[in-house]
């Protein structure tokens, strides 16, 4: 059986999505999906895969869930994700090179860049706490930009914020710890330099 389902974790503005992936996936019975699933117990989220996960929208659990089973989760993405964080780190990349690599134009390249940039503040916070409190920060920059004029905009903002809980809930998971232990970090006030 087909169907199209929304994969991505996506951006969005005043009009409401703007930067939607929809994928036609071949659905099977759960049982087919449980082999698959034991199939990838040898691929675990790493670096790489947090920050394509931010990089290309994906939430930390739906890009878990498909480590082992989609070479698209498992090599691709990853490997722009090493080309962009290379780039970011200084490494002696031609900038029309990338590009082409990463088969995007140069606006292509520069908007992939930033988002590498903004993924790495979050993926490489000091915390879990730290990394909810800059993608939360991040969402709500990007929704006050494109303007928070209306119940759709509100919405989005509201359901970007869940996903960034339910991201911290993943990672909190993955590293066995608590909400709590994060109490105190999370309740702290924050200047906006820091």
């Amino acid at each position: 059986m087909l169907r199209r389902v929304f994969d991505s974790r996506a951006a969005f503005g005043a009009d409401g999505l703007e930067m939607c992936c929809f994928k036609v996936v071949r659905t099977g019975c759960f049982r087919d999906r449980v082999g698959q699933r034991d199939r990838r117990s040898e691929i675990t989220m790493d670096r790489i895969h947090y920050l394509a996960a931010e990089i290309f929208f994906y939430s930390y659990d739906n890009y878990d869930d498909h480590l082992g089973i989609n070479e698209r989760f498992d090599r691709l993405m990853p490997e722009d994700a090493r080309l962009l964080d290379a780039a970011l780190d200084g490494e002696n990349i031609d900038a029309e090179d990338l590009a082409r690599r990463l088969e995007v134009d140069e606006d292509g390249l520069l908007d992939l860049l930033a988002r590498a940039k903004n993924a790495r503040k979050i993926v490489d916070a000091e915390s879990p706490a730290e990394g909810f409190r800059e993608a939360v920060r991040q969402s709500i920059k990007y929704a006050v930009d494109k303007g928070l004029d209306d119940p759709a905009a509100i919405d989005a903002l509201a359901g970007q914020i869940c996903y960034r809980a339910a991201d911290l809930s993943f990672l909190l998971k993955e590293g066995g710890e608590r909400l709590e232990q994060y109490s105190e970090e999370l309740r702290r006030e924050k200047s906006a330099d820091e």
